[in-house]
């Protein structure tokens, strides 16, 4: 099989190692022969030619055993075949993941071959038995200039071109050495060059780069009938080397590997699996989004289930440029001919041509002629319509016979569009007004026209229109109540779903009360009116003028009732809440078994519970949000946080201010607490409540959510079989009337970095809280500064009578002194709340440092905020930074909160390379807005994307001021709950006031703090 003999030498001392005369002999002499330590292996050509290259520096020895002492590698390059191969025609998906070496390039190209990716070259090699070896691989670029380099040496090697395994080229092409000249180029596309294979000796596996993000998948869209199982179309996982995960979610998404089983678990697959999903279809006019994760990456299937209407599509009567294709014009010359809504330009928008942008919520496309073009968008997308889009935005027959469209004729994709319909030096497709078949209405076969031209005219398609679907999805208006008699309550804003047309809405007071209709967050002044798909509605009901009654009215959406009332609350009142510390089965006795339940607890409590209580439960024929007492304005837990403190909607708008969190006995129950009941208060009719609470079977479901969450989570988390136990909430049934004289907290922003001795005016503060007709009286005192109050604007006076709803202003001297303060110390009854006004620099000119430590802390180690300043000072010591600092951190007592704490001696505040943070009388506020975040530690490092304990608000008060409150690490001594911290990149609110973090009280979790030169 041999086709050459002759004399090969070694390089480098030119001694014959083997005469080649094309006999058995020879042929096994050739395949012993030159090996060198850690070199490649040598062997022949068969079919073609053969080469050998032997270059070891300084190599002694005979032809079966020879004996290196160093140098370069031996090289071998054999099975020299011709093959049409290019890689890859998308190879740039997969470049940065090759190295430079063959046997690497060989293994990551077989691990992404299939489907887009062929790699014939690399495959040849890889499964290349020859000369007893398997382990061959397709060289690099470099390792084939090696070849060149030594072509003196190769013999007949002189000539041709040779494909390389792919390393990190800078283009999309595939690389190939001409051995004549060693140039190395890309080529793109296919082509006919040389194939030479390599191996190493010792032989070695290479193992590929791992991958796991595979090439852009896409779904098409799928369309038909409401609440059917709906198949998509399948893909194939290509440009990974690694198996990847796969997961799905959507309303009944399942996915099928390989055409395997459908399954929602989550499972691996590999390159080249293939993928298939299945959904549940939503409603009428609704669109539900599958999405599919493999590896790193997400892609949607949108499931939709398109209304029983009617939209139209007109081609314009004129020509124009193509910088005039664009929905805007669109809509514009429709309004203008008298045809309302908005509508869509019928031109690519991107890659994915205008199957994406098109309005699919239709059953019938006509043209202004009254004939049907389509019944989907499927039918208008496979390249024929049942008539022509030639009629114009009047009804009558066009002028232009081309309109603008950047698509090809198959299936509307994307091929020349004028860059983006922005450029008129360009070249556009267009596409015939009149065809009907062939895509000739996408791209007319040869129409590309001059960007500049006008003669083209655009297809305009209408994106709302009637139709015929009018019983709305349902939904879920709460109750409402109000603390002013007679006042206004509104309710939630829902939004109108399921709908292709407008339908009637309506509120009828059932006894008393007025009532309106806000749509679109404007009053409709009426008690009628109708509403569209997407359109919000919200409605207000007047309540009562006696304390704890409430008002009671019918709405109706379309063919849908509900019932819905605004109650007269007393927003002095306080109610409690508890988790029961004992746990239930499914069968309750019913809701008012339950309700015994929490009466029983409530009287085992060494708290001094009262005796009436109700459980936040939902049945099937009734709602929490309507069976829980609602005359209240503040529900506290058993240690007497706020849970909610703005009354009973408070309690069910998705967030509490704290968690319940606590049993009747002072525990803190861990896991799911049974409520069937959204966050929202009413049932979640998703779930049995297991026949109404009067059954433990293990096949009945309920619901459940956890006492230590404040979102959504306290109400609705997890399911709760019947048949396993779990704890239940309990709410104080309070009665109507009592009397409360002591108003709410009064919260002032502290007056910060005043003038010396001028007079300072707080903001006006609505007295709130108090009893309706009950009175108080306010005084006020302090060492200096004179301090005074108005009521409603009236004289200056230190003690006056006060009531609900009354406004108050303080007015107070600043002290003569920079860097210090005047305190006012306010009271009401047994409510006492405080004011300070500080003085800042008066020079202008002082500048202080601030900074993140670099190092962390458990936040129940602090000792206190006198040992959060300890730790500052050590920070900064170890950088030499001098001078005396405290840590911006609040305690408890109002003397301790970080607007108290720290020094006002500064004009501007920097970090500790002189990077501007913020200027005086800026730090404290509402809508804060650092010049730079607080990114540098005390060495001057930066720390991005560090948080920070301060249990502050954006007013330097404290956020949590309970001392045995977790949110504060018990005031920085204690606890192993999730305190209050900032977030270190941040320059709005969030810098200081971020939330509370995973518990950080334990040193295992700790966080840093920020520390202020004094």
């Amino acid at each position: 099989n041999l086709s050459y003999a002759g004399t090969l030498n070694v390089v480098g001392n030119n001694s014959p190692l083997a005469t080649m005369d094309g006999t058995a002999s020879s042929f096994a002499g050739c395949n012993a022969g030159g090996q060198g330590p850690g070199g490649y292996y040598v062997a022949c050509g068969v079919a073609g030619s053969y080469n050998l290259i032997v270059t070891p520096s300084g190599c002694s020895g005979g032809v079966t055993n020879p004996t290196c002492a160093g140098g370069v590698d031996t090289v071998a390059l054999a099975h020299e075949v011709a093959a049409t191969v290019n890689g890859t025609s998308t190879a740039t998906l997969l470049m940065g993941s090759f190295t430079s070496t063959g046997a690497i390039n060989t293994a990551n190209q077989i691990a992404y071959s299939g489907g887009v990716f062929d790699f014939p070259a690399a495959n040849y090699c890889n499964g290349l038995v020859y000369g007893g070896y398997d382990d061959w691989f397709l060289p690099s670029s470099s390792e084939l200039s090696y070849l060149y380099a030594n072509k003196s040496a190769v013999g007949s090697a002189t000539t041709g071109t040779y494909w390389s395994s792919f390393s990190t080229p800078t283009s999309t092409w595939p690389y190939y050495i001409d051995i004549s000249n060693g140039v190395i180029s890309g080529q793109q596309g296919t082509g006919v060059r040389l194939i030479r294979c390599m191996r190493r000796d010792p032989a070695y596996t290479e193992t590929p780069t791992p991958d796991s993000t595979p090439i852009t998948m896409t779904f098409n869209p799928s369309y038909g009938a409401a609440g059917e199982t709906r198949t998509s179309n399948t893909v194939t996982i290509y440009g990974v080397t690694v198996p990847v995960s796969v997961s799905v979610s959507g309303t009944g998404a399942q996915f099928s590997i390989n055409g395997g089983a459908y399954t929602s678990t989550a499972a691996t697959a590999t390159n080249g699996d293939t993928i298939t999903l299945q959904a549940t279809s939503p409603a009428l006019g609704q669109e539900s989004i599958v999405s599919l994760t493999t590896g790193t990456i997400s892609t949607n299937w949108l499931v939709r289930t398109p209304g029983n209407n009617t939209i139209r599509v007109f081609t314009t009567s004129v020509g124009y440029a193509a910088t005039t294709v664009n929905d805007a014009n669109c809509t514009s010359i429709a309004n203008a001919a008298g045809l309302p809504g908005t509508w869509i330009v019928m031109a690519s928008s991107g890659s994915s041509g205008i199957i994406n942008k098109l309005p699919w919520n239709w059953k019938y496309l006509k043209n202004m002629n009254g004939q049907t073009v389509a019944t989907s968008v499927a039918d208008f997308m496979d390249g024929t319509i049942s008539a022509p889009l030639s009629y114009s935005q009047t009804g009558g027959a066009v002028g232009p016979v081309v309109s603008w469209t950047g698509l090809n004729a198959s299936a509307g994709t994307n091929t020349g569009s004028c860059y983006g319909w922005t450029n008129t030096s360009a070249t556009g497709n267009v596409g015939a007004v009149s065809a009907t078949t062939g895509g000739g209405y996408f791209w007319n076969g040869g129409g590309v026209w001059g960007c500049a031209t006008t003669s083209p005219a655009i297809v305009c398609i209408e994106s709302n229109a009637a139709g015929t679907d009018l019983d709305p999805n349902a939904v879920s208006i709460r109750p409402q109540v109000t603390f002013a008699s007679g006042g206004t309550g509104t309710s939630n804003t829902v939004t109108i779903s399921g709908v292709t047309d407008v339908v009637a809405v309506s509120i009828v007071p059932d006894a008393g009360g007025t009532a309106d209709i806000i749509k679109g967050g404007f009053s409709e002044g009426a008690t009628t009116t109708t509403a569209g798909l997407n359109e919000t509605l919200a409605f207000t009901l007047t309540a009562p003028t006696v304390l704890g009654t409430k008002n009671t009215a019918t709405i109706t959406i379309g063919p849908d009732t509900y019932t819905w009332w605004v109650g007269y609350a007393d927003s002095a009142r306080e109610a409690k809440v508890f988790v029961t510390s004992t746990t239930y089965q499914g069968n309750l006795g019913g809701l008012s078994g339950a309700d015994s339940i929490c009466n029983g607890r409530a009287a085992a409590s060494s708290y001094g519970l009262s005796s009436k209580w109700k459980a936040i439960l939902s049945g099937s024929t009734m709602d929490a949000a309507n069976r829980i007492p609602w005359n209240w304005g503040t529900l506290r837990n058993m240690v007497g946080d706020a849970v909610v403190d703005g009354g009973f909607p408070d309690l069910w708008d998705g967030t509490l201010d704290m968690p319940i969190l606590y049993s009747e006995t002072g525990t803190q129950p861990t896991g799911t607490v049974r409520t069937t009941t959204h966050s929202t208060g009413n049932w979640n009719s998703g779930k049995s409540a297991c026949s109404n609470y009067a059954a433990a079977e293990s096949n009945w479901e309920s619901s459940g959510g956890l006492a230590n969450q404040v979102n959504y989570n306290w109400a609705n988390y997890s399911e709760a079989a019947c048949s396993y136990s779990y704890p239940i909430y309990c709410i104080e049934d309070i009665d109507n009337a009592v009397a409360d004289t002591t108003p709410n907290t009064i919260n002032l922003t502290y007056a910060i970095q005043v003038a010396t001795s001028s007079r300072q005016t707080s903001s006006a503060v609505t007295i709130s809280g108090m009893s309706v007709g009950a009175t108080a009286t306010l005084a006020v005192s302090a060492t200096g500064g004179d301090p005074k109050f108005t009521v409603n604007g009236g004289a200056e006076v230190t003690s006056a009578s006060i009531t609900n709803g009354d406004s108050v202003v303080f007015l107070m001297d600043a002290p003569a002194t920079d860097n210090d303060f005047n305190k006012m110390t306010i009271t009401v009854g047994t409510m006492t709340s405080y004011w300070r006004v500080w003085t800042g620099d008066s020079t202008g000119t002082v500048v202080k440092r601030v900074f993140i430590t670099s190092a962390t802390y458990g936040g129940a180690g602090l000792g206190g905020v006198i040992g959060a300043d300890a730790k500052c000072q050590s920070q900064a010591g170890t950088a030499a930074l001098g001078g005396t600092w405290k840590a911006l951190i609040s305690g408890v007592q109002e003397e301790n909160w970080a607007v108290n704490r720290i020094g006002y001696n500064w004009t501007k505040l920097t970090l500790v390379d002189g990077t501007d943070v913020i200027y005086a009388g800026n730090l404290w506020s509402s809508t804060p807005s650092l010049l730079s975040p607080i990114v540098r530690t005390q060495a001057g490092a930066i720390k991005a994307g560090a948080y920070a304990f301060t249990n502050t608000t954006v007013l330097g008060a404290a956020k949590y001021q309970t001392s045995g409150d977790g949110y504060n690490c018990n005031d920085w001594t204690g606890g192993s709950q999730a305190p209050h911290g900032g977030a270190s990149s941040s320059s709005t609110t969030q810098w200081i006031d971020n939330g509370t973090m995973y518990a950080a009280c334990q040193g295992g979790y700790g966080q840093s703090l920020y520390c202020i030169e004094q």
